[in-house]
């Protein structure tokens, strides 16, 4: 799935609009950069600082696990899993002190809001900021309504999207 997520996506230069930097980077199967996000990176100093550290995490990626395919940041992150279920487990279970906890805690969500972002933004190029936004305040006000929920980060996220999708 990891290698399909790359091929169908990540290389393609008809899809290459629907992701967002960092999670669209990725090395070719030569071991290249992809030029996928080359042109979304206009950041000079994320792409002189930032950049090649994830292209040097997914070439120890490609070389640790012998890929031969295109490697990708979900690589990356199942490398990660592999390593802390397998291999090192032990250092997770002394886990003491609650500033690892909550730093690890806090990389965990990071993840997951990237890739929640990701989604989202897929899905606003594909149906219309309108459209989605209209199921972002349904399921708010139910949340909201029924839970006592206050989605802060989602209502901050769409607010990003619809500054996007003006553009």
């Amino acid at each position: 799935m990891l290698n399909s997520y790359g091929t169908l996506f990540l290389r393609s230069h008809q899809m290459k609009r629907f992701f967002i930097i960092p999670l669209c980077i990725h090395l070719e199967q030569d071991g290249e950069e992809g030029d996928s996000y080359n042109e979304l990176l206009t950041w000079e100093w994320g792409r002189k600082n930032h950049l090649p550290k994830i292209i040097s995490g997914l070439e120890r990626v490609r070389q640790k696990s012998n890929l031969t395919g295109i490697v990708t940041i979900p690589h990356y992150l199942k490398s990660l899993r592999d390593w802390a279920t397998y291999e090192d487990p032990y250092i997770f279970f002394r886990l003491y002190g609650t500033s690892i906890r909550k730093g690890l805690d806090e990389y965990l969500r990071t993840i997951c809001e990237a890739y929640i972002s990701q989604t989202e933004a897929v899905m606003v190029k594909l149906y219309g900021f309108d459209a989605i936004n209209l199921q972002k305040e349904v399921f708010t006000e139910n949340l909201t309504k029924h839970m006592g929920i206050e989605p802060n980060k989602l209502i901050e996220r769409f607010e990003i999207h619809k500054k996007l999708s003006i553009d």
